[in-house]
């Protein structure tokens, strides 16, 4: 299926670009309301769970929960980022019903009570009888889900919990989950990344930690019971460095002054790069100078 909705996108835009079709006026009046309707809501800060981040590392749930101050990069992007992926989906639904993919229904509000509460969600469109999740991201995030390891690679590292996120609008809606239609914002390119046919296992396993994050949550009323995620070893080509440092997920995270404050941040360690990536060491035992490894001694 997959490979079906990705043609008919790619030979519909081809066919736009020479100027043979164009958006009819009935699809532009769509778009045109529900970005209007996107551009009208107000977003709130509230805590509460939904769908969309049940599969959220339980710390970050819970710094949520208890209201712990985010150290935001560039706090002014986060409107650009979240108008960017509301105005893509909406493009790309436009898309799809000029392209003749068959869309049964799009924005499909539902429900589920998880381990005692009701938990919300909004699933994104349902095509041929699956429901599919819509996603604009970096080029990098597009690459992991189309050309390197696929599903298995968004299995071993998926912070935004994308899986459980899909799998919970399918089981709320009692059909299949097909996967995601992804945008790259940075190239434009689209594709379609289909999950397992193994449905009911991973519908399964989505359940069982959606459950637990549910009564975790729920149990969760101080500071002291946030579980942080572990950190790492440092392996520089193939070897290990001695140090430490945070994981991928804990690097990226809005919280990350609160939980690990003592962390240092610091050029990697043994790089020989000119302009060396930054890495948020918890030990930082030892460093290379001048080709010659030698103990760290802060300044």
């Amino acid at each position: 299926m997959s490979e079906i909705i990705s043609k008919r996108i790619q030979t519909w835009l081809k066919r736009y670009n020479r100027g043979e079709v164009f958006f009819s006026e009935e699809v532009i009046a769509k778009v045109l309301k529900s970005t209007e309707n996107r551009f009208a809501q107000r977003r709130s800060d509230k805590f509460r769970l939904r769908m969309s981040n049940l599969g959220k590392p339980i710390c970050q749930l819970q710094n949520e929960k208890m209201g712990t101050k985010r150290n935001y990069v560039n706090e002014y992007q986060r409107m650009y980022t979240f108008m960017a992926g509301d105005t893509g989906e909406q493009w790309l639904l436009a898309v799809m019903a000029m392209a003749g993919v068959n869309i049964e229904a799009a924005a499909i509000k539902t429900e589920l009570e998880i381990d005692g509460e009701i938990i919300k969600g909004e699933a994104d469109v349902i095509i041929d009888g699956k429901v599919w999740d819509i996603k604009t991201m970096s080029h990098v995030g597009y690459m992991k889900y189309v050309n390197w390891g696929g599903f298995k690679d968004v299995e071993s590292d998926d912070p935004f919990g994308y899986i459980t996120q899909g799998f919970l609008y399918g089981t709320a809606l009692d059909i299949p989950f097909g996967g995601w239609i992804i945008i790259s914002k940075s190239t434009g390119d689209i594709a379609v990344a289909e999950v397992p046919v193994d449905y009911d296992t991973y519908r399964k396993k989505s359940w069982v930690e959606a459950s637990w994050t549910v009564g975790t949550i729920r149990d969760t009323v101080s500071t002291d019971q946030i579980v942080k995620l572990s950190t790492e070893e440092e392996v520089f080509k193939k070897k290990k460095t001695g140090n430490t440092k945070l994981c991928k997920t804990c690097s990226y995270c809005d919280f990350k002054e609160t939980c690990w404050p003592d962390r240092i941040t610091a050029p990697q360690a043994f790089s020989e790069a000119k302009s060396p990536v930054m890495v948020d060491y918890t030990e930082l035992n030892y460093i290379t100078l001048k080709k010659e490894i030698i103990p760290y001694v802060a300044a």
